[in-house]
């Protein structure tokens, strides 16, 4: 006699009655959420077992893509209550919610001050695998204190692999480096995302119209020009573009903090100035790639990154806002981009950089352990003419590193320059965080 899944098997193009669909595990979510992603299932009566099958799997990615389940699985075999009819089948998921709501208050120290984070995360928002995060930041850095919120909401729309998003976002620094007291900037986001899974990697696209206000307030009497060219309110429309593709695996221990294995693509584009009276008109190219290879059992790790930035100019200014601009953190050189004895502007719109990273387990200590030592190679440049990024800037870094999701992350390094003067010594950082 033949077993369930051989029947299956054997009648892959034959036509099904698919007598019910059953869910377990999905008590907190609406029915209107299972009925529009289930939809392809219920609302077809002519289908062969294959096509269920193939409609059970797409169903079964669109729940991986709400990040509410730390598991999903399906199955198709024939209905209990009619035994003599094979073909008469059920589908059943099996769902292990994850935790769909929590709030993290976090401390992060580094020897320039202390940032206090609270950030609350619901993607279950109401019952329809609504995503609602928001994020605060108060840094108590005395040179430069900054105060932020952000808001981000994001609904499905057909399916959860189409997305509608808002985002919301308010800041106020005072950046005794750009030359004022105080640097306000507020912007709001509206666009929508596509996911994609494929068999080897992740694929995301994004589109998003975006509005955006900074004011310069109480500019320094000896600023530079550049500075003084923004004093006051100015708006930024844009129109945003990106494109991702991921494939990273982690060490199941650090909670998706450390990656293996795999690779991460990223494409970002920005263009300003949508209407005549934009006193700013540029196009704005990002793009980073990532790739990451682990060996001898995750006990020697090699991290490779890569960076580029640019903006082309659409107007014949010759200024671009400096919040606009590119800055970069250089291992053993102090951030570049920021005015120097013999350069006065501030930022780039042309930027490079690259970082090798060589992670090793500790002797005596299970390479299943979120530690590592590690060795970095760090090098870039910010200019605005492409033709100076020749001249790199770079340093190393010999540094212990421990992570583990959003608990902690802890960092101890000693970094010096290669490539320039500036400066070498001791460096660390440490976040923790409580998740309730």
């Amino acid at each position: 006699m033949s077993s369930p899944s051989e029947v299956l098997q054997q009648n892959a193009t034959a036509g099904v009655n698919l007598k019910a669909v059953t869910v377990t595990g999905g008590e907190q979510f609406s029915d209107n959420f299972f009925n529009k992603l289930l939809s392809p299932l219920l609302s077809s009566a002519d289908l062969t077992v294959g096509q269920l099958n193939s409609r059970c799997q797409s169903a079964l990615e669109n729940l991986a893509l709400t990040d509410c389940f730390d598991s999903v699985a399906a199955k198709v075999e024939p209905a209990t209550q009619d035994p003599q009819s094979p073909l008469c089948l059920t589908a059943k998921f099996d769902l292990v919610p994850a935790k769909l709501a929590h709030t993290t208050v976090g401390s992060v120290y580094t020897p320039e001050g202390n940032q206090l984070m609270l950030n609350y995360i619901n993607n279950n928002t109401f019952g329809n695998a609504e995503l609602l995060q928001v994020s605060s930041l108060a840094g108590l850095v005395p040179e430069s204190p900054v105060r932020l919120l952000n808001v981000l909401y994001k609904a499905p729309m057909v399916d959860t692999s189409l997305k509608l998003f808002a985002d919301g976002f308010v800041s106020n620094a005072n950046d005794a480096r750009f030359q004022s007291e105080q640097q306000w900037v507020g912007s709001g986001t509206l666009g929508v995302e596509k996911l994609k899974l494929f068999r080897n990697f992740t694929t995301a696209f994004s589109a998003a119209i975006s509005l955006v206000k900074r004011t310069t307030l109480r500019v320094s009497d000896g600023a530079s020009d550049e500075i003084k060219t923004y004093a006051g309110d100015h708006f930024k429309e844009s129109v945003l573009l990106s494109v991702a593709c991921d494939r990273l695996t982690y060490l199941p221990a650090s909670k998706n903090a450390l990656p293996l294995n795999g690779f991460h693509w990223s494409l970002k584009n920005e263009l300003t100035g949508l209407s005549n009276t934009s006193p700013e008109k540029f196009v704005k190219f990002e793009s980073s790639l990532q790739l990451i290879k682990s060996v001898f059992k995750n006990s020697l790790t090699l991290d490779c990154q890569l960076a580029a930035g640019h903006i082309v100019n659409l107007t014949g200014s010759k200024t671009i806002h400096y919040h606009d601009k590119f800055y970069l953190d250089v291992l053993g050189s102090k951030t570049l981009g920021y005015p120097s004895l013999s350069e006065t502007r501030f930022g780039g719109t042309s930027y490079v950089s690259g970082n090798l990273r060589l992670l090793s387990r500790l002797l005596f200590v299970d390479p299943a352990y979120p530690l590592r030592l590690y060795v970095d190679l760090n090098g870039g440049q910010v200019a605005s003419d492409p033709a100076q990024l020749l001249s790199w800037r770079s340093g190393a870094a010999l540094g212990l590193t421990y992570k583990v999701g959003s608990v902690a992350h802890c960092n101890v390094y000693y970094e010096l320059p290669i490539a320039g003067r500036d400066r070498s010594g001791l460096g660390f950082n440490v976040a923790l965080y409580g998740d309730y």
